[in-house]
């Protein structure tokens, strides 16, 4: 198929971050994809955690929204139409201090991979992160 209409979009909770949700837009290997094209939305408050990936390098694009991205020991405030590069085994946060939701696309190639959190956020499941 190639053309994934919108309406058949799934959206879910990323259970390792807080009031974050992703869609995957269709992209899997038995589809003939050698990527992952994922949609992220951070709703105001939001926090994807810093965590680490072995491999998998990450290319984003901001849709809309601002967020405040860490890579490494850098911060980073991001908005629309603007273009992140993440590499591999660098730890990044994301994190919407807006009002807004913030949204992006990220590419990331279909390789084996191993990610690793590096900050916790919540007990059992994700809580608001402490001030």
């Amino acid at each position: 198929m190639p053309v994934y209409r919108s309406g058949d979009r799934r959206y879910y909770p990323v259970d390792w971050a807080y009031r974050t949700r992703v869609a995957v837009l269709g992209a899997t290997r038995e589809r003939g994809f050698n990527y992952n094209l994922r949609h992220f939305i951070l709703e105001p408050g939001g926090v994807i955690p810093l965590h680490v990936h072995t491999n998998v390098y990450h290319l984003q694009y901001m849709l809309r929204g601002e967020i405040r991205l860490r890579i490494g020991d850098e911060e980073y405030l991001v908005g629309e139409g603007d273009v992140m590069y993440l590499p591999s085994r660098i730890p990044h946060r994301y994190e919407n201090n807006g009002d807004g939701e913030a949204e992006f696309l990220c590419i990331t190639p279909l390789i084996p991979d191993r990610m690793e959190i590096l900050e916790k956020i919540g007990g059992s499941g994700p809580e608001a992160p402490k001030d």
